[in-house]
């Protein structure tokens, strides 16, 4: 699997498996097999109520182990600029964490808003660009700018 970061990036085929698998599981609830041993890491940024609770049930009811991470809050912040002097509540560089992380699961979730300060780089999506940029392993785009 490659990383899911944005549907336009991907051919026509692969939106429609994907359409045909999620209709297939809402229509046959349940717990499967499908992931058995596997593992994500689901990163939160930003606050969340549905996008968590879809994402860690929905890894659980294919088999998989969700680990949930809401920075800033029992995990440091990320420090995004390369040559930051990580202190603070900016402990961890996000070229090392994601790097760490990839080496833990199977695949990464993230969910990272827009910054509001910089519309280019908002625009451009780069916060979650740089996050798979790091990653070894799928990530997958839960929302972003």
């Amino acid at each position: 699997m490659t990383d899911l970061l944005d549907w336009h990036l991907h051919r026509d085929d692969t939106w429609h498996r994907a359409v045909e698998r999620a209709v297939w599981h809402r229509r046959n609830p349940g717990y499967t097999d499908a992931a058995r041993g596997k593992s994500i890491g689901l990163v939160f940024f930003n606050n969340s109520l549905r996008t968590r609770t879809s994402m860690e049930l929905a890894a659980i009811q294919l088999g998989a182990h969700p680990t949930t991470l809401d920075v800033g809050q029992g995990v440091w912040g990320f420090a995004w600029d390369e040559g930051v002097v990580m202190d603070g509540a900016e402990a961890e560089h996000i070229s090392e964490a994601v790097g760490v992380l990839s080496r833990y699961y199977d695949a990464l979730g993230v969910r990272v808003f827009a910054t509001l300060k910089d519309r280019e780089k908002d625009a451009a999506d780069t916060l979650l660009q740089t996050f798979a940029s790091h990653a070894a392993v799928p990530v997958v785009n839960l929302e972003s700018a």
